[in-house]
């Protein structure tokens, strides 16, 4: 075959962010965008601030026929010199125009900056969660991806990066904030990393330089303050994209910043400008410079902020956390960008691609954690409607129950005090009502319903395509539900397993089956629902 050998390989692999963003346009296509619920990619659905439009139309009004021609490999001055005037101000770091490269977003900045830097085998040293791409990008200069891990918190662990770092190490990169996490460096870390990168660059004989990718700047919550790596140690290079904070992701426009201090600081802004050009990017698209400049231009004047709402983000967030919390995962709030990085709730023995497979059949799309150097996570991108993120909410829920399920409090829930007997065999659980139920007995007592000790049983039945349902609503109920065919509750409570019936959802059967005897009791707002046991008997 005349594909390279590394390249197969990728193809092979491909990206698990675009896989499930394509798993995604492949079910909108069966089921309507409606009925889907993709929280695959990074992709900004707030619009871009409002003076863009006016400034892009004004700007292709112009009648210049140097609008769409080449430019300096390095940039347009005019964007270079609004980019290094802004960065100054907000990060109290003396940048020129200069020390500007105006990129094709922040993956053009790192390609050039990582083909400035790297000899072959040199390391590139990540904190995980890092963002995938990293490994690629290294890959394509020489380099190779290295990864140490976060502490539990999501904050950088400055002990276990002394040990990280070896002779080997060119590149230390960092993306505040996170991608997935959301997490934000303090100050004072990043001078403590800072102070780390020199001393071990004196050990070592050579500079280790800071590579800090910072497309979510913009994107910070609740007032929080995004420290500059760049002002915390010489050898720095920022790269950034406008992606995010303007909503510009297919425009392809950014840039990388080198601190004045950089070694070698002549020789590396010039490698800057020729990586860009030997790549194939030549320079940033033209029209995206000038439109920059221009917005930038207009907010150091005190015009308008050249940003999208980050409200509009926080608010998704919000909404999202909330929903997630009461269905009872585990997480850290984001302090920026438009990730949620929950735990996958595995306490019941799990995998994390079954749990993903079963928010795939809630038609629930999200990227695993592994891709980002930390199985045990999963990564929702919030950056959607608000509609997406409600529609979703009772298929998470359905599943958010696991670690209730399984976890030290599983008889504690809200309203519901169930307690288990001898269970074994398949269980049953709707997402829109209590559902356990495995095996021959389980005791059960509910506010204002029965008392404790009361006994909800089954009895034996030959007839697995009927439904049984006894007694009132003020009492403990009788069911048998077959776990094929349509069904109903009985009395006032049909509604219970959806109007077509389809109460069972496939990834609970099957967790049932891999894992009998563990699946116990979950909880919501209808009575009791379920039990079915081929040979069940009253007890």
């Amino acid at each position: 075959m005349a594909i390279a050998k590394k390249m197969r390989k990728f193809v092979d692999g491909g990206s698990m962010i675009r896989k499930m963003f394509e798993e995604g346009a492949r079910l909108k296509a069966l089921y309507g965008a409606d009925k889907v619920f993709d929280f695959s990619i990074g992709n900004p659905n707030v619009p871009p601030p409002e003076n863009f439009k006016k400034a892009l139309l004004d700007i292709v009004s112009e009648d210049s026929p140097n609008l769409h021609a080449y430019l300096p490999n390095a940039g347009l001055p005019a964007a270079r010199q609004a980019i290094a005037a802004r960065l100054s101000r907000e990060q109290k770091v003396p940048v020129e125009a200069k020390h500007i490269v105006v990129t094709c977003g922040a993956a053009g900045g790192l390609n050039i900056v990582f083909k400035a830097l790297l000899e072959p085998g040199d390391e590139v040293l990540a904190v995980a969660p890092y963002f995938l791409e990293y490994g690629f990008i290294a890959d394509n200069h020489g380099g190779v991806l290295k990864t140490v891990p976060s502490k539990a918190d999501f904050s950088l662990d400055l002990e276990a990066i002394a040990k990280a770092l070896s002779p080997r190490t060119k590149i230390f990169i960092i993306d505040t904030p996170n991608n997935p996490t959301g997490r934000i460096y303090p100050e004072e870390t990043l001078a403590a990393l800072g102070a780390l990168l020199s001393r071990k660059g004196d050990e070592f004989g050579h500079a280790i330089y800071l590579v800090s990718d910072e497309p979510y700047r913009k994107i910070a919550y609740d007032g929080a303050n995004v420290a500059s790596p760049l002002a915390s140690y010489g050898n720095s290079i920022a790269v950034t994209s406008y992606s995010k904070e303007l909503s510009l992701p297919g425009e392809r426009i950014g840039f990388a910043a080198v601190n004045p201090k950089a070694e070698d600081l002549d020789y590396l802004l010039g490698a800057l400008a020729i990586a860009n050009r030997i790549l194939g990017f030549v320079n940033a698209p033209s029209l995206m410079q000038h439109l920059i400049a221009h917005l930038i231009g207009e907010e150091l004047a005190g015009g308008q902020a050249a940003c999208v709402d980050v409200g509009i983000y926080q608010r998704k967030r919000d909404m999202l956390a909330k929903g997630l919390a009461e269905a009872g995962y585990e997480f850290a709030i984001p302090e920026g960008a438009f990730y949620l990085f929950p735990k996958i709730p595995a306490s019941g023995g799990i995998t994390d691609g079954e749990f993903l497979s079963f928010l795939r059949e809630e038609n629930i799309l999200t990227v695993p954690g592994a891709g980002f150097g930390a199985p045990g996570y999963f990564r929702i991108a919030y950056c959607v409607e608000e509609s997406v993120i409600l529609g979703s909410l009772p298929g998470f829920d359905s599943h958010g129950i696991v670690r209730r399920l399984f976890g030290p409090d599983v008889f504690h829930h809200r309203r519901a005090h169930l307690v288990p007997g001898h269970v074994k065999g398949r269980a049953v659980l709707s997402r829109l009502c209590i559902g356990v139920f495995v095996g021959n007995r389980v005791q059960y007592r509910r506010e204002n319903r029965g008392k404790a000790g009361d006994l909800i049983h089954r009895t034996p039945h030959s007839g697995h395509d009927q439904d049984v349902a006894t007694g009132n609503q003020d009492q403990p109920k009788e069911f048998l539900i077959p776990l094929s065919g349509k069904g109903s509750c009985g009395g006032n409570h049909g509604a219970c397993l959806g109007a077509e019936g389809n109460y069972l959802p496939k990834a609970w059967q099957e967790l049932a089956r891999r894992r009998p005897g563990k699946l116990q009791v979950a909880h919501s707002v209808c009575h009791i629902v379920v039990g079915y046991g081929q040979h069940a008997r009253r007890t």
